[in-house]
């Protein structure tokens, strides 16, 4: 990704879109994982520094302009993992961050590399590549687009959010599960007793069918559930 953004022609049109969500992520820490120590946005200055003479005004040509943009661009994609979790940029994880320029330079790659990064965006931002390609993925094409179909149609449905083997009740699982499988204060949770050999949790949650696994409202194999009220 460096060798990429250092060298790579790039037009200014892609540039100056690259360097938008680049500076999406100002309003959080970055601790860049480019090289060096640098932390809390340390390492950012000198690209800044370049652009201004000895009396702190602009002066500098279009090419100086251009380096400086690919070295923000470097260290900003290049903000560590775990660090930031907030802001746009942040929330871009290590592998979307070389997807995005596998997919801008697709000849500084392999065909296994792109195929790869490819997926990736598909799977993250399903909207962003039907815009960019002006096609619609199918379903299986992209998690985030089959998560939220999977959300909208199951979202008046019990979906377990917890399970454990119960102690109490062999051969069943002990569930605990939320209308739309949501999380937070305030939430609703019942209990229910699924078969084990039924009980697979599949690629976004299980979901309850309440004529085939009853509410349960006796003792429980969770520690946070004993001496609480049923379900």
């Amino acid at each position: 990704m460096h060798e990429a953004l250092s060298r790579a022609p790039i037009e200014d049109d892609t540039l100056l879109a690259l360097l938008v969500l680049a500076f999406a992520g100002q309003n959080v820490r970055v601790d860049s994982g480019a090289g060096g120590d640098f932390r809390f946005g340390g390492r950012f200055g000198r690209h800044a520094a370049a652009l201004f003479d000895a009396e702190g005004k602009f002066a500098f040509d279009t090419d100086t302009l251009r380096i400086a943009a690919r070295g923000v661009l470097i260290d900003v994609l290049s903000c560590r993992e775990g660090i930031s979790k907030s802001g746009i940029v942040a929330l871009v994880e290590e592998d979307e961050c070389w997807a995005i320029v596998a997919i801008s330079f697709p000849h500084l790659f392999t065909a296994f590399e792109r195929r790869r990064a490819e997926q990736t965006i598909k799977d993250s931002w399903p909207d962003a590549w039907e815009a960019i390609f002006g096609t619609i993925l199918a379903p299986c094409e992209s998690r985030r687009k089959d998560q939220r179909a999977f959300e909208a149609e199951h979202a008046a449905d019990w979906i377990v959010v917890s399970a454990i083997a119960s102690d109490q009740q062999k051969e069943f699982v002990e569930c605990v599960a939320t209308p739309g499988g949501k999380r937070g204060p305030g939430t609703e949770e019942r209990r229910f007793l699924v078969p084990s050999g039924e009980y697979e949790i599949g690629r976004f949650g299980f979901v309850i069918d309440p004529d085939r696994h009853p509410v349960y409202a006796g003792p429980s194999s969770f520690i946070g559930w004993r001496g609480r009220g049923s379900p």
